[in-house]
């Protein structure tokens, strides 16, 4: 199971409650929202079984207390989360099994092939026009939810931008790091500029080498949460709160429990599990990709769904192990994650050594962003580096490799056995092999055992 419950108990709840029902009282100046507090109802657990059989959500209720004008009158709303039970999200009497997933990163995106527009997205707000040489930049405002006034930038305009204008052009420093690695800069870019768009053109379409730096791996509550406040070009937050907002103008209140509550935040949470394959049909069965141990429901957190649009290529293979996935349709569509990889609710995080041996654990992009020794320049049995006559060892530097001296290195890699999921390096002798007889021999083993369970069972 996820910790998808833990999360929202702990973090998730607290966020929604502030961002949907912050600043609800701007329309109506009359009517103030004071003394807001909230708290999840605690409620008698069902078995799976009794949502099933009902036709039922299971869901965490969060109830809301406040009064208007600081008055002594406590009112009430409430809200409602699906959430887990025995493993799995029952949504209206049907299971939905979720797991990591691959997805596309679309920060710091080159797309410059096919006859459509040819552009470079730093983000949902900035994007530089390549055709026509113009940076546009499109904020939101936070207070009304509504877009601003575009604005334009010429290319040879964007280095004489200062002041609080701009502010506009700061990098986050996930985007910084993603354009360092990416592009292989010798510098550090703050701002979007014109060195920094130049150097994206001569890189060129990102698309094309499908990179493991334009992806993201989505745990169930990042998931979760980037679906309300960033999906559908963050609609599904700024639509919401002004349905919120609305209601709250018209009656001088939140909906109240008897009338279900506030009805289109729990519509939106139930939508992020709701879109299954089988939710239009109303069916009940398990929703687990063929080759997943449905009893074993822990073994969902070292799984990770690729889409059939996506191919997994050698800077996957840190992160991904494409030796073991299932014998059927989903042959590298469901894969399992190495050893070394952590996906937490806010990044992915990976094993490595510092200099002196310790293992540690960084941000990927960290990882990435460093010299990090290669197991070929490394004694794994002494914890010693290998450097050849001249001092160099071979390191992986931003997706590359190259020779550095060894005082330049930054961490050390683990052995290659943490690049292997649980299940491979179970299979005998499989880790004193070469990768494509790691990758046939445990496609092999776990055939014969099914072959051999099958033939059991007949008997």
């Amino acid at each position: 199971m996820s910790n998808f419950n833990q999360y929202f108990k702990n973090q998730g709840a607290k966020i929604m409650v502030e961002r949907f029902f912050s600043n609800v009282d701007d329309y109506n100046p009359k009517a103030k929202l004071t003394d807001l507090k909230w708290h999840i109802a605690d409620e008698v657990s069902q078995p799976a079984s009794y949502y099933i059989e009902n036709g039922l959500t299971a869901t965490h209720k969060v109830v809301l207390e406040y009064t208007i004008n600081y008055d002594d009158v406590v009112r009430f709303s409430e809200f409602e989360v699906p959430k887990e039970i025995d493993g799995a999200f029952i949504i209206e009497g049907a299971y939905r099994i979720a797991t990591n997933t691959l997805g596309n990163d679309y920060d710091c995106r080159i797309n410059m092939s096919g006859t459509g527009r040819w552009y470079i997205n730093f983000d949902y707000d900035r994007q530089f026009d390549i055709a026509k040489g113009v940076l546009k930049i499109k904020r939101t405002n936070p207070e009304l939810g509504l877009p601003e006034k575009v604005r334009e930038y010429a290319l040879d305009e964007i280095d004489e931008i200062s002041g609080l204008e701009k502010e506009a052009l700061r990098l986050t420093d996930r985007q910084i790091k993603k354009l360092q690695i990416k592009l292989n800069l010798d510098y550090k870019p703050e701002y979007i500029s014109k060195k920094v768009i130049q150097d994206c053109i001569a890189f060129g379409d990102d698309r094309v080498r499908d990179l493991i730096i334009d992806k993201k791996i989505e745990s169930v509550p990042s998931g979760f949460m980037n679906f309300l406040f960033n999906g559908a070009n963050k609609r599904n937050f700024y639509g919401t709160r002004r349905k919120i907002q609305t209601y709250w103008a018209r009656y001088s209140k939140l909906q109240e429990p008897e009338s279900g509550g506030t009805k289109v935040l729990t519509m939106l949470c139930a939508r992020y599990w709701k879109g299954s394959s089988d939710a239009s049909k109303g069916g009940s069965d398990i929703q687990i990709s063929p080759g997943i141990n449905a009893i074993n429901l822990e073994s969902l957190t070292t799984k990770i769904q690729v889409p059939q649009s996506v191919a997994i290529n050698q800077s996957m293979l840190d992160l991904i192990d494409v030796g073991d996935t299932p014998i059927n349709q989903n042959v590298n569509k469901q894969n399992s994650l190495t050893l070394a990889t952590h996906v937490t609710d806010e990044d992915v995080l990976y094993d490595c050594y510092s200099k002196d041996f310790e293992r540690i654990t960084i941000s990927y992009l960290d990882y990435l962003n460093s010299k990090v020794v290669a197991s070929e320049s490394v004694d794994y049995e002494k914890n010693k580096l290998k450097p050849d006559p001249n001092g160099m060892v071979e390191v992986k530097y931003r997706m590359g490799r190259k020779r550095v001296p060894v005082e330049e290195i930054d961490f050390i890699d683990l052995h290659p056995d943490w690049r292997l999921s649980t299940a491979t390096r179970r299979i005998p002798f499989v880790n004193y092999t070469d990768s494509v007889r790691i990758h046939m021999g445990s496609s092999i083993y776990k055939c014969r055992c099914a072959i051999k369970n099958i033939k059991i069972a007949g008997k």
